[in-house]
């Protein structure tokens, strides 16, 4: 004669294996707790400096880049042109 817990494991054969809160393996038995870390992880590499979770494009990454080199060009001339506008003034007032 079974046991209780036999008889359930035999009527749902899910039961009795590690299961994952909200995770259904008869859909998805691909899916283990390593796979959804491995996600996460590879996810949240590849997002890191986005800051909205977002995952960035290769094409997107370049384009970062390239802008920041431009912020970092623009403000070193803007500096430039503050101190060659201060020592103009000086010279102008003497």
């Amino acid at each position: 004669m079974l046991r209780k817990h036999e008889e359930e494991k035999l009527a749902d054969p899910g039961l009795g294996r590690h299961r994952i809160p909200g995770h259904r393996t008869s859909e998805h038995p691909e899916w283990t707790a390593a796979e959804s870390l491995r996600k996460w992880v590879l996810q949240a590499r590849d997002s890191a400096g986005g800051g909205d979770g977002e995952v960035m494009t290769p094409g997107e990454r370049e384009e970062l880049k390239r802008l920041r080199k431009q912020v970092r060009e623009l403000e070193l001339e803007k500096e430039i042109l503050r101190k060659a506008a201060q020592y103009f003034a000086k010279e102008m007032s003497r």
